[in-house]
């Protein structure tokens, strides 16, 4: 068995020592404190209600008394002895302002005893260890030297190994045979027939309603059967799990420490180890409650230890019951034939008027009940931070669903509590919109059936909050929504059930609907981990998501993945919506399935010790974000399972307090302890503390177990790895560990070392709380700690970045680069990236967003994590630029970290944009006629592009003929045109028509595109011939594609003296250049003295179906002549060509292509790689596009066409010795 198993009583002996010492000056002085600011009352068991005065030096007697004398204030108690016990029933009401309190750690102690001091009776030997006296009062719990004693049962049972908190201690009923109101004893586990005599007092404890138990006299007239008369609801009586106990008659008494009562006659009997009880100090419970508040307000108990007795609440509001022990505060009256519901803590009772509000009971020990440990009664109150344990030996006659905590009421919250040792089925019945949060319960529900520790049934459910409890070890369901969910007017909805832990339980059970149910990790379950029902239409509107489990289930008992009619889904689905959840295999079972390593495998995935996801776990980032419940998340995406790697490690139950267990030491004599420290501070690199702990009265007669508490928190030094123990030369590397004092040793020494690291961790608070308790009498002599300062030695971390190459093309590559720290931080190191835009940089810098992506802006380094990483993604464009720098800086603000990280993007635009010049007009008269010179590039570019343009021809500039604007065209950056303007200068001269030929002469930041030449004619308006018109003619204008021709006639309207030069252009939907058709010269000539010239148009034959295509001839610029109004012709082509069929052309080389009609990508698929020379589309207007890329790959072949409109198309794709074509539909 684990360790902790084996000392299960230390798991509630250890906690946490944080705050301890800081309050310990504020108790000690709390007398100085208080008397500077409220009125006090003094009480001393010793004062004088009659002759006191309620001052420090003549108290009252009695706290009641000093009740009537104070209107509001505080009550403080004169303790001269170790202890001040004090036995009066105290009564608060209409009291406002009012405050008792006991005396804060130290060696000053105040009790309220609910028992009657019996020592003074005489007891007389009655034979076989029984002794016998008759007493003048009532009592219904005897104590003999502080420990209890058991009432006269069968089965036998005994406090002091805790047997009677086991069902093996029950008998057990045949369930086949018996029925309501007559039992049939099974022998087989007791037999009844042993017992001797009439039981004609006795009473049973009956378990025969599963999770409800009753009281009951009984009528034992055979030997393995009874008779009982208490009416139990056929529809609560059970036909299974029958188990009772009898007692409450003389004839039971046969085994030490038992003991019976006879409230008619006095006489009191009790069975011991044969010493006479005359020898010992005898007490008997005669009091239910030390104080009753009622009608009240801001009252506050404190700092008070309660035996054998406890508080009840009433009608009052703004009560605080803090720092309070309970040894034994309840118990039920059936020793004196009260069967009836038993008195418990009670904050609050039945009925509306009797509610109490808004009130705390905090840092509380409740130990040892028979009845459950406390009831809520009312609105918006607070039960945080208690110790409760050994609740309840019978469960029988609760309240409600009878469970162990009964809250009644709206918005109470139930938080930091460690529960451990309660018997009823159910723990806890939490109240409308309540809170259950931060608790540690284990070992729950041993004495009944069914249940669970969080029982929310029908109102209970609806908008409660169930979140951060550690529970373990149960038989019993963890956390349990138990409601209908098919009225959405009814309760069971609305319930959030979110980082909880549940492991070695049965699970988690979840009815009702709109449920959130996140980030719960459940392991070790006895049957299905979670369980989110599908029935009474449960579940259809609830999410389960983010949760780490063993086994995930919509059914109580069959694993999710079980399939049997073999359909490949699960028969039983998580209703609602459930996703991110990690539970160990497919969605349905399959044959590597193995559900007995499902544990070994989760706890391959997160640390064993904190839950938390390892490093590199897939656990981490992979759930999603619940905007209806707070999530902590660390990186991109909340993990898996309960606890967030690199987030807060929460820890549940209580903390910044240390129990007091009983039996008290102060009660005693008790060995006494002595701890000297050599020094309270530990250097990482040098010192050792050295701690000596020793009995001032010499060696005890027992071993000592020694447990040390740590604390595993940042700010405070982690145990082993940053310190250590050592003890008996022997290294403590596990602090659960039991350390033995040996007995017979006066003194034991413990050494604390420091643990060499270089892990950056600032100066930590060492803290440790050290315990021990006697091996057989369970007696605590020690019960202390060290509170010092750890001193780190190691530096604050530095980084570096590591990346394979420095730099990136521009064509949307992605670089990973990794950020490293020199060594690991305690804690998290969150560094943010932005980009350097500084001009004093002496390159080109890449701007972000624009030239460039990083896919985070924060960095975030979890503690003790040294590796991080992020992405640059370069962006594409279409500007011609050249290679620019990304400089990403990289910095914490926190902490003294700077890094900067360089990449180069080179620009994969590497040609330089091309400048094409265009005129118009081509043609200006001399008399004002002005033209456009226009230098346009074939892309953006980064840098202002100049053209230079030089001059020639018949004109004569210098303001002659004409006057040039500036003969520099300056293209800004980002744009695509610049223009310079040319004018022509009227004369008298009569010189004909004039040319000014313009060329480019150099250009910066760009280059020409071939030769750019351009004619702009002057005409002359001196000429005494006239200047012919220009008439454009085509014949024929309709040609076959096939050796088809046509002739293109430039007509004059008058004979010239001079060769007339026509230049044309050409466009339309059929492409030139060779491919639909050639033009013998764009240039017609007409020679002096005649009428005309030619050109040849000559169609080129291919085997593309397409529509019919047009040629559209045009005048460009005349020469000694201008253009007859606008000479547009067109050629029409008659295409030939059948169409091309829908669908792959040859088969055996192209698979598939596809999608097709296609959106934005065709894949193309081929049963050989490729050597694809280029891939074109051509439109039904014999346009070439080409793709906006291509990915070619071993077995297929990527093309995005996001660039390409809606249409038909062929794709051409060209090998080395073929042209596949296929016909393609892009359609969005």
């Amino acid at each position: 068995m684990r360790q902790e198993e084996n000392n299960l009583f230390f798991n509630n002996l250890k906690r946490v020592l944080r705050i301890f010492f800081l309050f310990l000056f504020f108790f000690t002085h709390s007398e100085i404190l208080f008397s500077q600011y409220d009125t006090i009352k003094w009480v001393a068991s010793w004062g004088d209600d009659i002759n006191g005065d309620g001052e420090s030096q003549n108290p009252y007697k009695t706290i009641q008394k000093a009740l009537t004398e104070l209107d509001s204030g505080t009550i403080l108690f004169r303790v001269t002895e170790n202890i001040d016990t004090f036995r009066e029933e105290i009564i608060i009401d209409g009291k406002q302002n009012i405050t008792i309190r006991g005396h804060g750690p130290g060696n000053r102690f105040v009790i309220f005893d609910g028992t009657s001091d019996l020592s003074d009776f005489i007891w007389t030997d009655q034979g076989n260890n029984i002794f016998k006296t008759t007493i003048d009062t009532t009592v219904w719990q005897l104590f003999l030297d502080g420990e209890e004693m058991v009432m006269a049962r069968w089965p036998n049972a005994q406090f002091t190994d805790k047997s009677i908190y086991s069902w093996d201690k029950w008998a057990q009923g045949d369930e086949s045979l018996s029925s309501n109101g007559t039992v049939v004893v099974d022998s087989e586990f007791y037999d009844m027939s042993t017992l001797s005599g009439t039981l004609d007092t006795a009473h049973a404890i009956l378990n025969l309603g599963s999770f409800r138990t009753w009281n009951s006299k009984v009528d034992h007239t055979q030997e393995n059967i009874f008779t009982y008369d208490r009416n139990i609801p056929d529809a609560q009586y059970k036909d299974k799990h029958h188990y009772f106990f009898v007692e409450g008659d003389f004839d039971l008494l046969d085994t030490i420490n038992e003991w019976y009562h006879n409230p008619q006659t006095g006489e009191l009997w009790v069975m011991t180890d044969g010493t006479n009880p005359n020898e010992l100090e005898v007490k008997g419970k005669t009091s239910t409650y030390s104080i009753i508040i009622k009608n009240s307000n801001n009252i506050t108990i404190e700092n008070l230890f309660f035996f054998s007795s406890t508080i009840k609440v009433a009608s009052s509001e703004n009560i605080i019951i803090q720092d309070c022990n309970f040894a034994f505060p309840s118990t039920s009256k059936r020793m004196i034939g009260d069967l009836g519901t038993p008195d418990a803590t009670s904050i609050g009772i039945s009925g509306a008027s009797n509610k109490v509000n808004n009130s705390i009971f905090r840092r509380n020990l409740f130990s040892y009940t028979d009845g459950d440990a406390i009831r809520v009664y009312g609105d918006n109150n607070r039960i945080e931070n208690n110790i409760f344990q050994y609740i309840d030996y019978s469960v029988s006659e609760l309240p409600g669903l009878m469970v162990s905590f009964y809250i009644n009421g709206d918005k109470n919250i139930f938080t930091k509590n460690s529960i451990s040792n309660v018997q009823a089925s159910a723990t806890l019945t939490p109240g409308e919109r309540s809170e259950f949060s931060y608790n540690k319960v284990t070992k729950t529900g041993a004495l009944q059936s069914d249940g669970s520790v969080f029982q929310g049934t029908r109102n209970y459910v609806a908008d409660s909050k169930v979140h951060h409890n550690y529970i373990y070890n149960t038989p019993k369901l963890a956390l349990r929504y138990d409601a209908p969910g098919d009225d959405p007017l009814a309760a069971g909805q609305r319930g959030k059930m979110y980082n909880n832990v549940a492991i070695n339980t049965s699970g988690i059970m979840v009815k009702g609907d709109y449920h959130y149910i996140a980030n719960n990790t459940v392991i070790g379950s006895y049957k299905n981990g979670m369980i989110i029902l599908d029935e009474e239409n449960s579940n259809s509107n609830t999410y389960t998501r983010n949760n780490l489990v063993d086994k995930l289930s919509g059914h109580r008992s069959i694993s999710h993945y079980e399939d049997k009619d073999g359909d490949g889904f699960p028969d039983y689905p998580i209703p609602g919506t459930s996703s991110n959840n990690w539970n160990g295999w497919d969605s349905v079972k399959t044959n590597y399935n193995d559900e007995l390593s499902i544990d070994n495998t989760i706890y391959s995935l997160i640390d064993s010790l904190t839950l938390m996801p390892l490093e590199g776990s897939p656990l981490i980032d992979r759930g999603k974000f619940i905007d209806s419940i707070p999530q902590e998340m660390v990186g991109t995406s909340p993990d898996i399972g309960a606890y967030e790697f690199g987030g807060e490690l929460w820890q549940a139950g209580v903390e910044g307090w240390f129990p007091r267990h009983y039996p008290w030491s102060f009660m005693k004599n008790i060995p006494e302890t002595i701890l000297k420290s050599s020094n309270s501070n530990l250097h990482e690199d040098s010192t050792i503390i050295e701690i000596t702990i020793k009995l001032i009265n010499g060696a005890h007669n027992e071993n000592i177990i020694i447990n040390i508490d740590t604390i595993n928190k940042i700010g405070f030094a982690n145990y082993g790895r940053d310190w250590i123990f050592i003890y008996k030369n022997d290294t403590i590397y596990n602090p659960n560990k039991d350390l033995i004092w040996l007995k017979g040793e006066d003194s034991v020494s413990l050494n604390i070392h420091p643990v060499s690291d270089n892990i950056y961790e600032k100066d930590e608070s060492l803290v440790a709380g050290i315990s021990g308790i006697s091996a057989i009498t369970r007696i605590i002599p020690l019960s202390t700690g060290i509170y010092g300062t750890l001193y780190d030695d190691d530096p604050m971390p530095t980084a570096s970045a590591s990346f394979s190459i420095d730099s990136i093309s521009e064509n949307s590559e992605t670089k990973n680069i990794k950020l490293m720290l020199s060594n690991p931080s305690n804690f998290d190191i969150k560094l943010g990236l932005s980009v350097e835009d500084s001009p004093f940089v002496p390159q080109d810098l890449a701007e972000n967003k624009k030239d460039f992506l990083l896919d985070v802006d924060t960095l975030v380094f979890p503690a003790l994590s040294t590796e991080k990483e992020f992405n640059i993604t370069s962006i594409q464009d279409d500007e011609i630029e050249s290679n620019e720098l990304a400089v990403i800086n990289i910095e914490s603000e926190k902490d003294s970290i700077y890094l900067s990280v360089s990449v180069v993007i080179i620009d994969d635009e590497q040609t330089l944009p091309s400048i094409n010049l265009s005129v118009s007009p081509s043609e200006i008269f001399e008399d004002g006629g002005i033209t456009t010179v226009s230098a346009s590039l074939s892309a953006t570019y980064n840098k202002n592009v100049t053209v230079n343009l030089s001059m020639s021809g018949t004109a004569s500039g210098d303001s002659t003929d004409y006057i040039l604007d500036s003969q520099t065209i300056t293209i800004l950056a980002g744009d695509t045109i610049g223009s310079t303007t040319i004018f022509a200068v009227q004369d008298a001269d009569d010189e004909g028509n004039e040319t000014i030929i313009l060329d480019i002469e150099s250009v910066i930041n760009g280059t020409e595109n071939g030769l750019q030449q351009k004619i702009i004619t002057i005409i002359d308006d001196d000429n005494s011939t006239p200047t012919p018109s220009v008439t454009l003619l085509v014949s024929p204008d309709t040609i076959p594609e096939l050796d088809g021709s046509s002739t293109v006639y430039a007509i004059l309207s008058s004979i010239s003296n001079e060769d007339v030069t026509v230049s044309m252009s050409s466009s339309g939907t059929a492409a030139g250049e060779g491919e639909d058709y050639k033009l013998s010269s764009q240039i017609i000539t007409v020679n002096a003295g005649d009428s005309l010239g030619t050109s040849t148009v000559s169609t080129i034959n291919d085997n593309i179906e397409e529509n019919d295509e047009t040629i559209i001839l045009d005048i460009i610029s005349v020469i000694n002549g201008y253009e007859n109004g606008i000479q547009q012709k067109y050629i029409t082509i008659i295409d030939d060509d059948k169409p091309l069929p829908l669908q792959i052309e040859n088969k055996q080389i192209l698979e598939r292509i596809f999608p097709n009609p296609a959106k934005k990508k065709i894949r193309i698929n081929s049963s050989k790689i490729l050597n694809i020379k280029n891939i074109t589309f051509i439109d039904f207007e014999g346009k070439i596009f080409k793709p906006k890329n291509i990915y070619i790959n071993s077995s297929f072949t990527d093309v995005n066409i996001s660039n390409l409109k809606n249409g038909i198309y062929i794709l051409n794709i060209e090998l080395d010795k073929e042209v596949l074509k296929v016909k393609v539909v892009i359609d969005r």
